[in-house]
């Protein structure tokens, strides 16, 4: 029982670990994705609202965000998108040196969630199918204790899933913006 609390708790640990490494990597995508955007609606409101004055109109092209010929106000320059380039070429650098640290040791741990699963759902059925128990308590509490462990289990494997598909996510809008 040390050792399997032991190995739980280690376990348990590394995935948490990994969870919020993925989550920080997760922030600083919608980060940099808040200040495309900011800048995307900024340089897009600029020309709707002279056309709505009658002035000259003004055309949004990107020879006019990146070369402008005179500085103007709430655009992105060229030195900005590179800034935001070399921002998103840093981050998918942190993501894959995260992805070939953890890469093995995670695959092992939902290895480990996966047997643990199985060994505990068969002791749970094979708890309601047995009758070698001196009293009902007892066997309700092994089988609360069976289900709590799953519940564990499963929680485990559904915070590293959700927490890579929501950073892949922001990863790809970012790569969008970008």
């Amino acid at each position: 029982p040390i050792l399997e609390s032991f190995s739980c708790t280690c376990n348990s640990l590394l995935i948490a670990q990994f969870v919020i490494f993925v989550l920080i990597l997760r922030k600083q995508y919608k980060y940099i994705n808040e200040i495309l955007v900011k800048y995307a609606e900024d340089a897009l409101r600029l020309p709707m609202a002279t056309l709505k004055t009658g002035r000259p109109r003004e055309v949004l092209s990107i020879e006019n965000c990146l070369l402008p010929t005179h500085q103007p106000r709430n655009r992105l320059s060229q030195i900005q998108v590179f800034n935001c380039r070399l921002i998103m070429t840093k981050l998918i650098s942190v993501s894959g040196l995260i992805g070939s640290y953890y890469g093995f040791p995670i695959l092992l741990a939902t290895f480990w969630i996966f047997t643990n699963n199985a060994a505990l759902l068969y002791s749970f059925f094979y708890g309601l199918s047995a009758t070698n128990y001196k009293d009902d308590l007892m066997k309700c509490v092994f089988l609360l204790q069976c289900v709590m462990w799953c519940v564990y289990f499963a929680m485990l494997i559904t915070m590293m899933a959700l927490s890579c598909h929501l950073t892949s996510e922001e990863a790809n809008i970012t790569m969008f913006h970008v």
